[in-house]
């Protein structure tokens, strides 16, 4: 399992994309200062490719990483600078601007501010312990809510055919089974209802980056979990 934190009021003050990449950045540059490494002029830093960091945030596209990154360091929240050894080593290292944000008075390292969501890797990872606690949960979870299967069979389907104008690729029974017991799953751990679940379906095809529409991405609970944050129900 992993955590994504995030502070609900800064995420209303500079959006929830930002927000969450910049508390990813205070993070490791704390990492680095427990080793004492990434020391330079004053401060300490991270470094990451765009390719990097969207292997710590897979539910998001390299250009909504970049865009966001971008924005943090136009508004001043991020300084950025380049170390590296290797002249032709472009990779960006980044900072908090404590002069812009004050980390005690914004409360991103406060506990009882912070908002934690557990969320597991995307579906189609393919590690032993994912196959097995995959299998628990197929056994776990019956297929007997007709409200989800409606959702799965006529309102994706609906949607994709809309938005990409061919059907949605039928789906074979191992990859039906998959995609229902993570919208099951998702449905109990953030105690929806399934009128939400169409909201974050809605909000999935209303996208106007490149994305891929097809069930089984929507389905993946990184997903599923950052379209239930866009709509604000945290």
């Amino acid at each position: 399992m992993k955590n994504l934190v995030f502070n609900p009021e800064l995420a209303k003050k500079i959006g929830l994309n930002e927000a969450i990449i910049l508390h990813q950045i205070k993070y490791w540059c704390d990492i680095n200062k427990s080793k004492k490494v990434n020391y330079v002029d004053g401060y300490y830093w991270t470094f990451n490719t765009f390719e990097q960091w969207q292997e710590q945030f897979p539910f998001w596209s390299l250009s909504t990483i970049k865009r966001t990154i971008s924005k943090l360091e136009k508004d001043g929240y991020i300084i950025s600078s380049n170390y590296n050894k290797k002249g032709f080593d472009r990779t960006k290292w980044y900072r908090i601007n404590d002069d812009i944000i004050s980390i005690r008075d914004n409360a991103l390292v406060q506990n009882d501010t912070m908002d934690s969501f557990k969320f597991n890797q995307p579906i189609q990872e393919n590690n032993k312990e994912n196959n097995i606690r995959q299998e628990e949960k197929r056994k776990m979870m019956p297929l007997d809510n007709k409200d989800l299967h409606k959702f799965i069979l006529d309102y994706m389907n609906d949607l994709y055919f809309n938005k990409t104008g061919n059907k949605h690729p039928k789906l074979k029974s191992d990859q039906y089974t998959n995609v229902y017991n993570s919208l099951s799953n998702c449905l109990s751990e953030l105690s929806i209802d399934i009128d939400i679940l169409y909201e974050m379906a809605r909000k999935f095809f209303d996208t106007n980056i490149e994305t891929d529409y097809n069930i089984n991405h929507f389905a993946t609970e990184g997903i599923l979990l950052y379209r239930y944050l866009e709509l604000g129900y945290y």
